[in-house]
């Protein structure tokens, strides 16, 4: 009798143990999913704060350079094609320049939708690739995986009787991993003569040029903003 006690005695607490053990198990279970939920929250909280802060990167690069861009185009003149000539020469305003000798030509056609064959995307598009120099080089280069400039220009065809009004647009593109950023600027053209300047014909030279187009030397071109978006 007291050997049978036992043994119940025993198996009842074998029993206990299992018991235990079982619910220990389930209990870590719980508390593992639980940390594995707080830490994908966390994850998801840190990529998307990442995303935000990269986003924002861009944005921000994005539209510094476009208004280093725009001082460029607006705030470039010159009072005489000399003083013009005299500027690409010793290598300065070269992307007013680079404008000055190709837009309103016939190797460049200026945009008029994407359903005009000659004068859609495809043909009338530059893309441009911004080599970024100078003390904020490795600031912009820790912002930005890439970053790039498309040119075009707008018109109806009239710029061949008169230059004004054309309107040029410059869109810039700054991305990193996955995130990007694209700011659109227009600006308007100005086309008068120089003072005392008689009308001849210049190429500029290849690096502005290379298709070289004759551009005349009595036109004064000025480029004035018109909205950014």
């Amino acid at each position: 009798m007291r050997q049978l006690f036992g043994a119940k005695l025993n198996r009842k607490g074998l029993k206990d143990k299992g018991s235990a053990m079982i619910v220990a198990i389930i209990v870590s279970m719980v508390v593992f999913v639980f940390a594995l939920s707080l830490l994908l929250v966390a994850y998801s909280l840190f990529s998307s704060s990442t995303r935000r802060i990269t986003q924002n990167q861009c944005r921000e690069l994005t539209k510094t350079i476009s208004i280093e861009l725009e001082k460029e185009l607006t705030e470039t003149s010159y009072s005489s094609f000399a003083e013009q000539r005299q500027a690409l020469d010793d290598g300065r305003d070269m992307l007013w320049q680079y404008i000055r000798y190709n837009v309103c030509q016939g190797s460049w056609p200026y945009y008029e939708g994407d359903d005009k064959v000659g004068n859609d995307e495809k043909s009338a598009y530059r893309y441009f690739n911004l080599d970024v120099t100078g003390g904020d080089a490795s600031s912009y280069a820790a912002m930005a995986d890439d970053i790039s400039v498309c040119i075009y220009w707008e018109n109806d065809g009239s710029y061949i009787s008169s230059k004004d009004d054309t309107v040029l647009c410059v869109k810039v593109t700054c991305s990193k991993g996955e995130q990007s950023s694209t700011m659109l600027t227009k600006y308007i053209l100005s086309c008068v003569n120089y003072d005392g300047d008689t009308s001849s014909t210049d190429s500029g030279n290849e690096s502005v040029n290379p298709s070289d187009n004759l551009i005349e030397t009595s036109e004064h071109w000025v480029w004035s903003f018109l909205e950014r978006e």
